[in-house]
């Protein structure tokens, strides 16, 4: 699942809690937790880990020494954007297998189709122009994107996730480095979290593992079934409990109600003993019966080389978003930023 969240300045003080969150990592410790991506970051010399000084000045607009980039008309303005949250969210089973399963090679391939999917992003970025006194869009084709990874969601179940944080800044062909003209990412969020779907289904399945297919493109593993996942899932039983006051449910809703359920419900996330944590997990995983050791299916599952019309192939993106420039397809081989310490 990926959602998005425009960040402002007023957002600027709680950008702390992405290191808090990701330095916290516990149960994938041989990963790093944070990392820079995008051809813009490597103009800019970024690699590896996420330095926090770094990450809170490009985010005020602090491209280097001498070069400061305005977004707004007005000073300290708090509307002023300053960059997008894209947060992918591996599904529920593919986040229990690996965070209480310990197999640290399903957060590889999460992190992988992360980095395929913000890759495609990039082709996407524009920034605005004026030539001839006439103001214009040109395509510039580089992002600065700072990645955190986070493992559990705020009521503390396992929720693999990783947040993108895209900056409000972009490289023109001239040199000149301008805020993002970001219409076309935004428009294709949807289709952008298909992709990071088609990327991780392709990479669970050289895994091993076999897939159970719901609707829209969503997908489970299949030896662990929807009862065992609610197990895990005090998250999404207050979001679904949300809509249902509004007489809707997750089929009816819109993805923008969906949204604000999610941001309403939203608690504070508190402090925990990992170690409790995890031991807490790995009971509730017993007592649903989830065989974490051996995850095979029950019965043929569905797997993502099959379509909705039964036709072969890898499992099917929307043909269509705003700005596409290609027919992107999921690739096998790991795509993305460089890893450092």
């Amino acid at each position: 699942m990926l959602s998005h969240k425009v960040l402002t300045r007023a957002d600027l003080n709680d950008m702390g809690r992405y290191y808090a969150e990701a330095e916290d990592d516990y149960y994938t410790k041989e990963l790093d937790a944070s990392e820079w991506q995008g051809k813009g970051a490597e103009r800019l010399g970024l690699e590896g880990e996420v330095d926090r000084a770094r990450f809170q000045q490009l985010l005020a607009g602090q491209v280097k020494p001498g070069i400061e980039i305005s977004r707004t008309s007005k000073r300290n303005d708090t509307k002023e954007r300053i960059g997008i949250d894209l947060t992918f969210s591996a599904p529920k089973s593919v986040s229990i297998q690996a965070l209480v399963g310990g197999d640290a090679r399903l957060v590889k391939a999460h992190e992988e189709a992360v980095a395929a999917t913000v890759a495609h992003a990039e082709t996407l970025a524009q920034a605005r122009v004026k030539t001839g006194g006439k103001a214009g869009v040109v395509d510039t084709g580089n992002l600065v994107v700072a990645k955190f990874r986070h493992e559990t969601s705020r009521e503390q179940d396992p929720q693999l996730h990783t947040h993108a944080v895209v900056m409000n800044l972009t490289r023109r062909g001239d040199g000149q480095w301008r805020a993002l003209r970001n219409d076309n990412i935004i428009k294709s969020v949807s289709y952008l979290g298909a992709h990071y779907r088609a990327e991780l289904a392709v990479r669970l399945t050289q895994l091993g593992y076999e897939l159970r297919h719901g609707r829209d493109g969503m997908f489970e593993l299949a030896h662990i079934d929807r009862k065992q996942l609610l197990a895990f899932s005090d998250r999404a039983a207050a979001i679904e409990a949300a809509l249902a006051k509004k007489g809707i449910d997750r089929e009816t809703a819109t993805t923008a109600e969906k949204q604000a359920a999610t941001m309403n419900t939203r608690p504070k996330k508190e402090a925990i003993d990992r170690e409790a944590l995890w031991q807490r997990w790995k009971d509730t995983a017993k007592e649903v019966g989830i065989q974490l050791d051996r995850p095979t299916a029950p019965h043929q599952a569905e797997r993502p080389g099959i379509e909705a019309d039964g036709k072969s192939g890898r499992q099917a993106a929307p043909r269509e978003a705003a700005g596409r420039r290609d027919n992107p397809r999921p690739t096998a081989a790991p795509t993305g930023g460089r890893r450092g310490r």
